[in-house]
């Protein structure tokens, strides 16, 4: 389910969404978070990472605003070793998406850490 900020920032050009650790019980509830975010602002996510905020662990994501919002949707994959980051990437490319970045993200507790793939399928 997604889940809402707990802070946002606007700068020139971008959005930047600080999601709690705690409010953040999946990988699935960050993806779907970041679909709606990606639409309600008109950007695209660009930057995923660690980040803290008035002392709560979480996850900072960046989106930069585009002129035009024809995309796809989110998939974000964690990967645990450099082999493993290897094969998704192989496989999400041979199903069609787009390898977007790689990035960290706290999920369900502060010190749940996990190494995040995000893809983008092509739009329909």
């Amino acid at each position: 389910m997604p889940v809402e900020p707990a802070k946002t920032e606007v700068k020139e050009g971008e959005h930047i969404a600080f999601y709690r650790a705690t409010d953040v019980g999946s990988l699935k509830d960050l993806e779907l978070s970041a679909e709606r975010d990606e639409a309600n602002w008109i950007a695209n996510i660009k930057i995923m990472e660690l980040a803290k905020d008035d002392d709560f662990e979480g996850t900072a994501i960046t989106y930069k605003d585009v002129p035009d919002f024809k995309m796809g949707h989110l998939t974000l994959v964690s990967f645990s070793s450099e082999e493993d980051k290897k094969k998704l990437k192989e496989q999400h490319e041979q199903d069609g998406e787009t390898f977007l970045l790689e990035g960290e993200a706290n999920v369900a507790t502060p010190e749940n850490v996990v190494k995040v793939l995000v893809f983008r399928e092509k739009p329909k």
